[in-house]
């Protein structure tokens, strides 16, 4: 085999398939430019279309709204706000007081908010529960915390710990 190229001496670029690559590229991307441009002036086209329907087919400026009306519309706003405020629960501030309480070893299974938060839940033994009623009654986050019931349940024949219900009033 005989080489003609020395490719140690001098660089080798096939310039002839170069081009081709670039003109390729720019037809394509000449050819997705026409196409945008296209595209941009119908739309253009249809959304002066629809403005003017929206235009004639607009209805006729309602009459002046007195001051008066507007502060009655003001104050009902407001009274349905604070209704809405007193009747929902905040449950984000209401999860990060309890994220700060619950320790390792215990689940919280259900919470039942109101005036009085009902908890249910599972520890793994006698000393996460503990740590749990005194984290609580220690924040200021909760008051009135009571333990109504605790069980010791038992899951499988390895498994065990203690259901418990408790009750709290939550001041976030």
């Amino acid at each position: 085999m005989r080489f003609t190229i020395n490719l140690a001496t001098r660089r080798y670029l096939d310039l002839r398939s170069l081009d081709v690559a670039l003109v390729l590229g720019f037809l394509v991307f000449g050819g997705l430019l026409v196409v945008r441009v296209a595209e941009i002036g119908s739309n253009q086209g249809e959304l002066s279309r629809l403005r003017s329907v929206t235009a004639k087919s607009a209805p006729a400026a309602p009459a002046g709204v007195s001051e008066a009306q507007v502060k009655v519309v003001a104050a009902k706003v407001a009274l349905a706000n604070s209704l809405i405020r007193q009747k929902t629960t905040d449950w984000l501030g209401l999860l990060d007081a309890l994220e700060a309480v619950v320790p390792s070893g215990v689940a919280l299974g259900q919470i039942q908010p109101g005036k009085v938060v009902g908890i249910n839940g599972v520890a793994k033994g006698y000393p996460e529960l503990q740590h749990l009623l005194e984290n609580m009654q220690r924040s200021k986050s909760f008051s009135d915390v009571y333990l109504l019931n605790q069980t010791e349940t038992k899951v499988g024949l390895t498994q065990s710990g203690l259901t418990f219900n408790l009750t709290c009033k939550v001041t976030y």
